[in-house]
């Protein structure tokens, strides 16, 4: 249960974070770094719900993990999502913000254009980060997290009865 809780707060912090670059300081430096920075806190906090899922449900044997996060990912998807309130759109969502933070983080180039930041890979294949994708980003982020809780304190007060 330590490792729930502890996933849980760090998802909390990167949420909070994420929250407060975007909506106060985002709008008071117009500085398209700080696009990127709040994707990455987003993708923390995302890594950080979907880990407390996992390790939620192996605790109480409904599931096995493994060593591959991306088996792991998929076990998630496929087997936890609807009951955390998912839809297949946020699924998407989850897999283009980690596919636009796998890219930044191998990116040849990061070109800054208006209000947002194009990534282009090695091969030139790009991926866009504006105010509004890096928007449902949180928002993504926040629903999770707060239908993570629900599902674990509902779990928990129908095993107290």
């Amino acid at each position: 249960m330590e490792k729930i809780i502890e996933s849980l707060l760090e998802a909390d912090k990167s949420i909070q974070k994420a929250n407060h670059l975007f909506y106060v300081t985002f709008p008071l430096l117009k500085n398209k770094n700080l696009l990127i920075k709040v994707v990455l806190e987003t993708r923390n906090a995302l890594t950080n719900c979907i880990v407390a899922v996992l390790h939620y449900e192996y605790v109480h044997k409904r599931i096995s993990l493994t060593k591959d996060p991306e088996a792991n990912f998929r076990i998630f998807e496929e087997n936890c999502s609807a009951k955390y309130g998912l839809q297949r759109k946020d699924l998407d969502t989850m897999k283009e913000l980690f596919n636009i933070t796998k890219m930044h983080e191998s990116s040849a180039m990061e070109i800054m254009n208006k209000n947002r930041v194009v990534i282009l890979s090695k091969e030139l294949k790009h991926e866009t980060i504006t105010p509004e994708n890096t928007k449902k980003f949180i928002e993504l982020s926040k629903t999770l997290f707060k239908k993570i809780k629900e599902v674990i304190i509902q779990e928990k007060r129908e095993r107290n009865l």
